[in-house]
């Protein structure tokens, strides 16, 4: 047996039923903000201390704040659409297809209403929250000395520095949690933890061409603000059916890295 082959001019606007009856959207409203505040205190004397040239000391404050919200909502699922308000496209390389001829907001204002492109008076749906909304605060505090070294050893010259910092970080994370379909609750979590991190920078004259030079340092690189946020979700895509999801962790410890270079 055979088939019908049904060919059908997809940039034709007379090819498309005049009713909308599947909804249209969803259309996203979001906002984005990350502020971060700090203040800096320090001092610096120079000395001669056999081979210390100079101590430096000082304090570091930061705060910072970030957060990400948005609303969405779907065009009314039915709508009457003339082909008069379609018109040809037409793209090298592919198959024609059809647009707004009087541009999609304008069109969308005119079959769906003025304000169906506007969030104004909308508010989050029980997903906005739970998926896309969270915040994430971190506070910062260190203090650090560091002296300037210079002198010689044996017949070497050196010159370089040495010290330290201590600093101590609080974290929270916000989002909202849903909990046997009832309604979004917000909730919270967080950790803070203090860390020393050394470090020695030396540098040693072997003769007038050639340098002989030694650092050591504990270094730490904070969690993403993005990875403290407290809000997770998961569930099966509908395209592939497989499982997937994503979230933050608001009790994320920094990485900490030891470093010899010579």
């Amino acid at each position: 047996s055979g088939g019908v082959w049904v060919i059908e001019d997809t940039g034709n606007p007379a090819s498309y039923s005049t009713n909308v009856f599947e909804q249209w959207g969803p259309n996203y409203v979001g906002r984005l903000s990350d502020s971060l505040n700090s203040q800096v205190l320090s001092a610096s004397r120079k000395l001669d201390w056999g081979g210390v040239e100079a101590i430096k000391l000082g304090v570091r404050a930061t705060q910072r704040e970030k957060y990400y919200n948005h609303t969405s909502w779907d065009l009314a699922s039915s709508a009457t659409v003339p082909n008069s308000a379609l018109e040809r496209v037409t793209v090298g390389g592919r198959h024609d297809f059809v647009e707004f001829a009087g541009g999609y907001e304008n069109s969308v204002a005119n079959y769906f209403g003025a304000d169906a492109l506007s969030a104004a008076g909308r508010s989050p749906t029980w997903a906005n929250l739970v998926q896309n909304d969270w915040r994430a605060r971190e506070n910062n505090v260190s203090a650090f000395g560091q002296l300037d070294l210079a002198g010689e050893l044996g017949k070497l010259s050196y010159r370089g520095n040495g010290g330290a910092r201590v600093a101590h970080t609080s974290h929270t994370g916000y989002c909202h949690e849903q909990r046997n379909g009832a309604a979004p609750t917000p909730v919270s979590d967080g950790a803070s933890y203090a860390r020393f991190l050394p470090s020695l920078n030396l540098i040693y004259d072997i003769d007038d061409n050639s340098v002989l030079r030694f650092a050591a340092s504990r270094a730490m690189a904070r969690p993403r603000m993005d990875d403290l946020r407290a809000s997770r979700n998961a569930g099966v895509s509908q395209i592939g059916q497989h499982w997937r999801g994503g979230g933050g962790h608001p009790n994320l410890k920094p990485w900490i890295a030891y470093g010899v270079d010579i």
